[in-house]
């Protein structure tokens, strides 16, 4: 058995480049949170260490809220709740109405539900006897999923009703991308100027010293180390899911972490990996590429594009106040994109 973890599934470019020209000065740092790891660097930084131990303190705070492996977390309220609604953080209430949302949208393909089948299968965190789970046991895990959510309250008092008491959720797949459109949030109202990298997202804040636009670099997601080409943006989050990111090889057959609901497996769609921009850094933006990319990543390419146009989704995004883009690279190798991605992206010659 052979195990990888692959924690940043998109890369900022030319930032040695600004350094070594002396156009700007920057400071990096990096922090553990979430199972991943969140790599944030400023440019020209207001104040490097008392942003940095903001950053530490919201990240901590969230992971507190939305993870399924602390006792004392919203998440972890839900999951030993019965019918009755369970208080949870304006937090938690966003990423779960989000997560409805897309599950809505996607006809079922991104499903917090699955965390029976995620703790099932162990891919991110495999034993050395790692083996794939039996079908009866994964029959068994499915039953226990697609229970339904509802998120009511407002104004700081928000609840999450479940449908059946034995539903048990995960936010993994939303929770990183509203922690990264919160973060960049955070180092913006402090007048900081540069990018974070969460997991499979990154999003970009501010400016860069010279005024032009951010470069996110795309991973070849059959060559993890190199690049296929970069997006130009100047504001937002790119959310990617990927094969490559978390897998276990068994036997000759690989099996990556990314459930397909319909199936109780590892997805098998067309797709290596899955690119979702989103215009705005919010962290209800973050959520929502994230969990984007996860089901567009499940769909396949035509029914992801299928989704780009439906009106439904166009008033989703009308709805967040921001403009998606979708950037697909297929098992066969080939690209799909939407027409606004087409006109940021740039390939790399091989």
């Amino acid at each position: 058995m052979r195990t990888k973890t692959a924690i940043t599934a998109i890369i900022i470019l030319l930032i040695s480049a600004l350094v070594s020209c002396g156009i700007a000065t920057r400071d990096s740092f990096t922090l553990f949170s979430m199972d991943t790891f969140l790599d944030i660097t400023l440019w020209n930084p207001k104040n490097a260490e008392e942003s940095k131990t903001a950053c530490e303190t919201e990240a901590d705070r969230l992971e507190n809220l939305l993870s399924a492996t602390i006792d004392t977390s919203d998440v972890s309220a839900i999951n030993t709740a019965g019918f009755s609604p369970t208080a949870v953080s304006r937090e938690t209430a966003v990423c779960v109405s989000t997560a409805t949302k897309i599950n809505e949208l996607t006809s079922g393909a991104y499903d917090v539900t699955v965390a029976p089948l995620v703790n099932l299968w162990d891919i991110a965190h495999p034993s050395e006897n790692w083996a794939p789970p039996a079908d009866d046991e994964i029959a068994s895990a499915m039953a226990l999923c697609g229970g339904k959510l509802a998120v009511t309250g407002s104004d700081g008092s928000y609840s999450v009703t479940k449908s059946d008491e034995n539903t048990k959720i995960d936010l993994g797949g939303v929770g990183k991308g509203y922690a990264c459109g919160a973060l960049s949030e955070l180092f913006a109202s402090r007048g900081e100027n540069g990018f974070l990298s969460y997991g499979g997202n990154v999003a970009v804040f501010g400016k860069k010293p010279d005024g032009s636009a951010f470069s996110v670099g795309v991973k070849d997601p059959f060559d993890p180390s190199s690049l296929t080409g970069k997006l130009s943006i100047r504001s937002g989050i790119v959310a990617v899911s990927g094969g490559y990111e978390r897998y276990v090889d068994y036997n000759g057959k690989r099996y990556h972490h990314i459930i397909d609901p319909a199936t109780g497996y590892p997805s098998e769609s067309d797709l290596a990996s899955a690119g979702i921009w989103v215009s705005v850094s919010s962290p209800e933006a973050g959520a929502a590429a994230d969990a984007l990319s996860t089901a567009c990543f499940v769909l396949g390419a035509e029914k992801s594009m299928e989704l780009y146009d439906s009106e439904e989704f166009k008033n989703y995004a009308k709805s967040l106040g921001c403009e998606f883009g979708f950037l697909f690279i297929k098992t066969d190798g080939t690209l799909v994109m939407t027409d606004n991605i087409s006109e940021i992206y740039t390939p790399f010659e091989k």
